[in-house]
């Protein structure tokens, strides 16, 4: 950070890495990597940022993993996969911060998920979907965070939204569309996020 000279870190991803996420200690990854750090992390990896190590933390998606957010006691994943650790979930899902065991919430969507922001209520989701947590919505949604089904939030977007972010009342979204809840914006805008 104070030079940007490249330090003797080099955990070696096999292919890409598409998403970064730091909680605590812990630097979470994903993408289509199938190895990293010399050992198998099909597409998911941890690191404990206190001694630069890969972790045993290994969920196992088989398909891309483009997005990743930290809440609570759950790291929320999304891309192009149809399982991970061994169970069917469609393209979202949320897993244990410390053993990746996955958990039962599983919204479900039509299509790639490229940006999760996930809050203490929702999580609001970015891609290519048509319907997700059991209802129809147009490339962004937002997820309830206990039993995963799609709130009433639904400003919809003509085309792709690739990445989602929120502060406070504010949800920032960017991506493909022109026009998202009903008016024109040119591949960014800002939303009134769930109170």
């Amino acid at each position: 950070t104070t030079n940007g000279n490249l330090r003797d870190w080099d955990p070696n991803a096999s292919t890409t890495v598409q998403v970064m996420t730091i909680s605590g200690s812990t630097l979470y990854v994903g993408g289509n990597f199938t190895t990293i750090s010399g050992q198998t992390r099909n597409r998911l990896a941890s690191y404990d940022l206190t001694t630069e190590n890969l972790t045993s933390w290994n969920p196992d998606a088989n398909g891309n993993v483009a997005a990743i957010s930290v809440s609570g006691t759950k790291v929320y994943v999304g891309g192009s996969f149809s399982t991970v650790g061994g169970q069917n979930r469609s393209r979202i899902a949320a897993l244990d911060p410390s053993t990746g065991i996955l958990s039962e919430w599983a919204p479900n969507a039509d299509g790639w998920i490229y940006g999760i922001a996930a809050t203490d209520s929702v999580v609001y989701v970015a891609g290519e979907f048509s319907t997700i947590g059991g209802q129809s919505r147009s490339r962004i949604a937002a997820v309830n965070i206990n039993d995963g089904t799609a709130t009433d939030w639904s400003p919809g977007a003509n085309d792709w939204a690739y990445t989602v972010s929120v502060d406070g009342s504010n949800v920032f979204v960017g991506g493909y569309f022109k026009i998202i809840g009903g008016k024109n914006r040119n591949c960014l805008a800002a939303l009134d996020s769930l109170t």
